[in-house]
């Protein structure tokens, strides 16, 4: 399936997930599963805002993350304030990882900001990523940068990104 423009939010469902697909442009908030994942599952994510859901995972078999902001409310359902990233195919590029992260091994992470001391498996490739304090984020209510000084922005490249997606966010703001 191919989501665009949209806002999802206030679902629960068991074991099964908000979208199977692609997603672009879209804001996920205040989604529940009682089982697997919470937001997508086996698609793509640009330029997605990802906030206030609760599940075993944030997002599941992804084939690629890009532009992405998670908040710092995404929980686990035992509780824990984590954003969970499992069992992904493909890379993260110029994602903004807000709260605790959490990723199983094997992930390419390029030009990613995570929470200092986010959960990283030794293995996984990390290019040109930073990790700072939350408060070092500089973000507006929208999360994003909020000024042009914020260590976010020009602060990596856009070469991984493929042709048909820009460096821009869900508000048309430069991600890169």
């Amino acid at each position: 399936s191919l989501v665009v423009d949209c806002i999802v939010s206030n679902n629960v469902c068991v074991r099964r997930v908000i979208v199977y697909g692609t997603c672009v442009n879209c804001r996920f908030f205040d989604n529940k599963v009682t089982q697997n994942s919470v937001v997508a599952r086996d698609g793509y994510l640009y330029n997605c805002v990802i906030d206030h859901n609760r599940g075993s995972h944030t997002v599941y078999s992804m084939l690629g993350i890009y532009n992405c902001t998670f908040g710092d409310d995404n929980k686990a359902l035992n509780g824990g304030d984590t954003t969970v990233i499992s069992e992904n195919k493909g890379p993260v590029c110029n994602t903004l990882c807000l709260g605790a992260v959490k990723l199983q091994s094997g992930y390419a992470l390029y030009n990613c900001a995570l929470l200092t001391g986010a959960s990283l498996p030794a293995e996984s490739l990390r290019t040109n990523c930073i990790a700072m304090a939350k408060a070092d984020y500089d973000l507006d209510a929208d999360l994003r940068p909020a000024s042009r000084t914020s260590p976010l922005v020009d602060a990596g490249s856009n070469v991984w990104l493929s042709a048909e997606h820009s460096a821009t966010d869900i508000a048309c703001g430069q991600r890169v």
